[in-house]
């Protein structure tokens, strides 16, 4: 559900939004004393010095909605010029202090309500009673203090007397106070430290900038109202605001979009140094927080091959928090992925909240997100997603930067997987090398031992020894060239250049010569199950003969001696099955998917196994080019079960 208006809170005093959960009681208390302090006491100032006159009440009152909605610039985080005080200042002479405070009550909040519902405002209705109630305050007290120069008729009677020396009291002190009252808010929710580094240089400083120039400008709609009364003198006026705010929103948007491009520069600068992903994606977290503020963050990849995407959450100190998994086109960031496209999503507040892949858990979810696809060509390798708790937290340029990030990310990143493959395949070149080196030595070794006996038992006449030495060096050459055929078989199906030839085979005689084959050659004990009228498959017969041999040789070389070995045929409806089960070493649950992959040995419980890893990468190939597949169970101790599916039909 989306939060109800008690469970809101923020300080954009210095352009954060916290829950109220967060926030100590005594910044939640500070916060509804001063609210509702300042509108409390004005009715009861009003009954004590009630207004003389409320002349031009709604002329000014526009004008300064207009300023306020219209004309305030945002020059950072919490920092604000406005020029709206202008009105506040000359009204103040026309109508005294309290008619000044209720035009700010009545002011402030046609204001909020305007920008609330222009979805342009990040404040709740806790700050803005805050915010309506410490600008109230700050114009009865400003009253107050002004009294004690030019006496108490300045509290409700218009100042016909030394009109400039008392508005510019009042704007010194109203700026006194209301900084004052601010301050009190920052500290009881951040302590001295924020208040000192965040609120003064920042906040303050373009508080005290506005107020500087609205006073000239109030002072000079006093003097000229002589001449051409107040309602033109300050429509002119206004027109120079909003000039002076033009201005200043220029070179505000000009020193953001420096900033911006500053950072994007520097982003491909950085990333662009280093090959390694871990790195690539904190600098990546690290700098874009710079430029796009977020309160969740994360990148997520997209292999071509694999079914899901990877999302790699971050902190903005450049540390992973977590990984996860979601499927291709799930969620915002798996339409960026599929469209190619940006994404910029806005939570509305009375709307349910978005149950999105970018959500770590807990109540608070996020409101403004923007997620921008990483194309490296015309492909997509991924995305990156920055969210907000707040809601409009993103302007367009904002978002544009963050699309020039990953546009720029998606480079580095796929020059790092290229990087670490051409790395991979490097360690995997030089292993295979080593193990085929390992694979063919010790058969040649073998070979020429024997061959050296074979020389010497006929040179003595022993024919009997001498042709026993030549059965093994048969055999060892045998074992050479099945290597040789398995590296060829290897290559081939790389390559995509691997065949077979279909036809009807009965697999039960595949199966059966393969049995007498290793039958007396091992010490297991083979069983061998068929059922009756096993139906025919359509397939090639020697490649399938191959695929049996590799999962019969398999459970002998995992196998201990004399243990039983059972291959069972059976079928269904749609397939036949063939299954070769052992009491052997078994696999672990984690090294289950990796057993299919070429050059992979399994070894457990600190067995060591003679082979390449080639046989069960090709008998899987081969299973999958006659619409098949082999699948396993295996228990650590225990032993396998491996089972070759064959489709009945012709596939």
């Amino acid at each position: 559900m989306a939060e109800s208006v008690t469970d809101l809170g923020e300080t954009t005093l210095l352009g954060r939004r916290v829950p109220i959960s967060e926030m100590p009681r005594s910044a939640v208390l500070s916060r509804w004393i001063i609210g509702l302090g300042g509108l409390m006491l004005l009715p009861a100032i009003i009954l004590f010095h009630p207004p003389i006159t409320l002349r031009h009440f709604l002329v000014f009152a526009t004008f300064m909605v207009l300023a306020e909605v219209l004309l305030t610039v945002r020059v950072g985080p919490g920092s604000f010029y406005s020029v709206s005080q202008t009105f506040l200042f000359v009204y103040f002479v026309l109508g005294g202090g309290v008619a000044a405070a209720t035009m700010e009550a009545v002011v402030h909040f046609i204001s909020w309500v305007v920008q609330r519902f222009r979805r342009g405002a990040n404040q709740t209705p806790l700050f803005a009673l805050f915010d309506i109630g410490h600008k109230v305050l700050g114009a009865l007290l400003a009253a107050f203090i002004t009294a004690i120069f030019y006496s108490n008729r300045v509290l409700a009677h218009p100042i016909p007397q030394h009109p400039v020396g008392a508005l510019t009291v009042f704007a010194i002190a109203y700026f006194a106070v209301t900084v004052s009252l601010k301050s009190i808010a920052v500290w009881t929710r951040a302590g001295f430290s924020e208040m000192r580094s965040q609120l003064w240089p920042k906040t303050v400083l373009w508080d005290a900038i506005s107020t500087a120039t609205c006073l000239p400008f109030a002072i000079v709609i006093t003097l000229l109202a002589g001449a051409i009364l107040y309602g033109p003198a300050a429509a002119v006026i206004g027109i120079f605001l909003a000039g002076v705010s033009l201005i200043l929103r220029l070179n505000v948007n000009l020193r953001q979009g420096n900033d911006e491009l500053k950072a994007v520069n520097r982003i491909g600068t950085l990333i662009n140094a280093t090959l390694d992903l871990s790195q690539l994606f904190s600098i990546i977290a690290i700098e874009s927080s710079k430029v796009v503020p977020w309160d969740a963050f994360f990148i997520a990849l997209a292999e071509k091959e694999s079914p899901a995407i990877q999302i790699i959450f971050m902190t903005k100190g450049g540390s992973e928090i977590t990984q996860r998994t979601i499927p291709r086109g799930a969620g915002l960031t798996g339409r960026a992925i599929s469209t190619g496209e940006l994404i910029v999503y806005e939570q509305q507040e009375s709307g349910v909240a978005l149950d999105d892949e970018g959500t770590l858990g807990g109540k608070r979810r996020p409101r403004s997100i923007v997620v921008a696809p990483m194309k490296f060509g015309d492909k997509v390798i991924g995305a990156i997603s920055v969210q907000s708790f707040q809601s409009n937290a993103y302007r367009p340029s904002q978002s544009g930067v963050l699309q020039t990030i990953a546009a720029q990310a998606a480079i580095a990143i796929r020059n790092a997987q290229l990087f670490a493959s051409e790395e991979r395949a490097r360690v995997e070149r030089d292993e295979f090398f080593s193990l085929v080196t390992h694979e063919i030595k010790n058969p040649l070794t073998s070979v020429q031992g024997y061959a050296d006996i074979v020389e010497m038992e006929l040179a003595g006449g022993n024919i009997s020894e001498a042709q026993q030495a030549v059965q093994v060096v048969k055999a060892e050459a045998r074992k050479i060239l099945r290597l040789m055929e398995d590296l060829l078989d290897s290559s081939k199906m790389q390559a995509g250049k691997f065949t077979i030839r279909k036809e009807p085979t009965d697999l039960s005689t595949v199966v059966s010569t393969m049995a007498r084959k290793y039958d007396g050659r091992t010490d297991h004990t083979f069983t061998l199950k068929i059922a009756d009228d096993l139906p025919t498959v359509y397939g090639d017969e020697t490649r399938l003969g191959q695929v049996v041999e590799n999962l019969v040789s398999n459970a002998v070389k995992y196998s201990p001696e004399k243990t039983p070995i059972q291959i069972t045929l059976w079928f269904d409806a749609s397939a036949v099955y063939c299954s070769v089960a052992d009491k052997g070493l078994g696999v672990s649950p984690e090294k289950l998917p990796l057993i299919f992959e070429r050059f992979y040995r399994v070894e457990e419980g600190g067995a060591e196994v003679k082979g390449t890893g080639l046989g069960l990468f090709i008998s899987r190939q081969i299973a999958r080019m006659h619409g098949g597949e082999i699948r396993v169970k295996s228990r650590v101790g225990e032993g396998s079960v491996f089972t070759l599916e064959l489709p009945r039909k012709a596939n």
